[in-house]
């Protein structure tokens, strides 16, 4: 059909071919602020703006008569783009941030291990789906409350716990437990490299106070441990994507270096 429809177009300068970036970590009306001349209508590329679960895509779209003309014609635009948003951008094409996790590991022949908690994200089920089948995910690890992941853990941590008026586990640990969990994770499932995500903190515990108003994230390595907590929201339809998203471009910035 292709062919056809190149015939069949009117256009002197040929067909419409199109180029996507993706980014992570940015809304959408900062991209605007930074970059507004390129979202301007009638310009030549035209450059849209789409959000899809936390993910941002710059498409590039412009006609070409073939494909070396379109990217010389993009260049600029994308050497724009890339020099505004720099490692905000994982990916082009197709990419999700799990595939470029997944590539990052390949490349360097190293493992990966997840634990979630609570119902915050979907990183075990993205991983697997990407992976093909590969070993470079070990597996993921599901706990419903930080202290069954302590004790599946067998780390023998002991932290302060409160609860709500239906018995809600609020407890949240310390950077130091966050690590220990981590380094378990790794040496239990024979990983180089692991990452916890933690759960979003629910309305009664924001409210008083007994948990920071966001996720924690710990990450362990040969060479690297660190703690990661971070304020977010959005809606629910949302917020878990953006959760698992955030423990992943974690991995991929301490993979990139």
């Amino acid at each position: 059909v292709a062919p056809t429809i190149e015939r069949m177009n009117s256009k002197a300068e040929g067909v419409m071919r199109f180029h996507a970036i993706k980014m992570f970590g940015i809304g959408e009306s900062d991209v605007e602020v930074q970059l507004p001349e390129l979202i301007k209508r009638n310009r030549n590329p035209a450059v849209g703006i789409t959000v899809s679960r936390a993910t941002i895509t710059l498409r590039i779209a412009g006609r070409a008569k073939d494909e070396s003309s379109f990217q010389e014609l993009i260049a600029p635009t994308v050497n724009e783009i890339q020099a505004a948003m720099g490692d905000l951008i994982f990916g082009v094409g197709e990419d999700e941030i799990q595939d470029v996790v997944l590539r990052e590991l390949r490349h360097k022949k190293v493992t990966l291990a997840t634990l979630e908690v609570g119902a915050a994200s979907s990183v075990g089920d993205w991983m697997l789906a990407s992976s093909g089948g590969g070993d470079e995910f070990r597996g993921s690890l599901a706990c419903p409350t930080w202290r069954s992941a302590v004790d599946l853990l067998n780390i023998g941590e002991t932290f302060g716990e409160t609860a709500s008026a239906n018995g809600a586990d609020f407890s949240s640990p310390d950077d130091a437990t966050m690590l220990k969990m981590a380094v378990a994770l790794r040496e239990r499932m024979e990983a180089d490299l692991s990452l916890v995500v933690g759960r979003y903190p629910s309305y009664e515990e924001v409210v008083a106070a007994v948990a920071p108003f966001g996720p924690v994230f710990a990450f362990a390595g040969p060479n690297h441990q660190l703690v990661c907590r971070r304020r977010m929201g959005g809606h629910p339809d949302v917020l878990g994507a953006r959760i698992g998203k955030t423990g992943l471009d974690l991995v991929r910035r301490v993979l990139c270096g």
